[in-house]
């Protein structure tokens, strides 16, 4: 059997994972936790996600994408469509070859490419802390003498449905050979704890270029890339779901680029 003609799930290939927080929102701003609240993007992050769309469709910097994988919370919705707008992957209404037609604000278009929307990339359910300042947060906290992990949903919950999120997107990609780039799009926290979990669970290794210091809660629009062999790990107990094992050892080649944006930005930290 020739390589062109073998099952594609057992063609070795690497796929890059394209990693985005969502734009700006006025909640960001003012240090309001927003966990599950279904926020929007304000101008600026609006602003911001259309700068990273321009970034990618331009020829020096060009980046293909070949599926999505989004948060369904508007935030991430909006973000992903400006950004798959500026790269003609978005149709305009009513076949209009206007993009100006287009509503970064629904989750009803065409898409060129396949795209997901899932709960499963939400922010984690912040319980009674949503909607509240930080600072009143933390004060709370305090005086029920708890951390914030203790309210809300559980640690082990995002993580497991970030592991079924990851799992999906892998098999996905192993099946289609004609997908190299996907593209996730959701909030901070959940992004910082997904590259967590994949770093100790041995699925991914850092770069040495990356700081570990540097793998916090990322900046709005910021893109994190990890390269990812899809050939499974020859010792199948490696390859192990429930421990969020599902390849061979990829590499996280950096965090938090900010690059399309060119100027100094504020990082409005987990679950804001």
């Amino acid at each position: 059997m020739t390589a062109s003609s073998a099952d594609p799930t057992s063609v070795p290939r690497t796929l890059k994972v394209l990693i985005v927080r969502h734009g700006q929102t006025d909640h960001n701003i003012r240090r309001i936790l927003q966990g599950h609240l279904n926020t929007r993007l304000n101008e600026q992050g609006r602003s911001q996600a259309t700068l990273l769309g321009k970034y990618w469709a331009a020829p020096a910097t060009s980046q293909n994408i070949d599926a999505v994988f989004s948060s369904d919370l508007q935030r991430c919705i909006t973000t992903n469509n400006l950004i798959l707008t500026e790269l003609g992957l978005v149709a305009p209404a009513d076949d209009d070859s206007d993009k100006s037609t287009i509503n970064p604000d629904i989750n009803t278009h065409k898409y060129a490419v396949p795209v997901t929307f899932t709960s499963n990339l939400r922010e984690r359910d912040l319980g009674p802390l949503q909607s509240m300042y930080v600072k009143e947060a933390h004060a709370k906290a305090a005086s029920e003498g708890k951390s914030f992990v203790d309210y809300g949903e559980s640690m082990k919950s995002v993580r497991g449905r970030l592991r079924l999120v990851w799992a999906d997107l892998i098999d996905t990609a192993r099946k289609n050979p004609d997908i190299s780039t996907i593209m996730i799009v959701s909030h901070g926290g959940a992004i910082s704890k997904l590259c967590a979990d994949l770093v100790n669970t041995g699925s991914v290794r850092i770069a040495d270029e990356v700081p570990v210091e540097s793998i916090a809660v990322p900046p709005n629009t910021s893109v994190t890339t990890l390269l990812i062999p899809l050939d499974l790990d020859e010792d199948p107990e490696k390859n192990d779901l429930k421990e969020g094992k599902v390849h061979k050892q990829g590499k996280l080649a950096d965090f938090g680029n900010t690059e399309h944006l060119k100027v100094p930005v504020t990082t409005y930290q987990d679950e804001q």
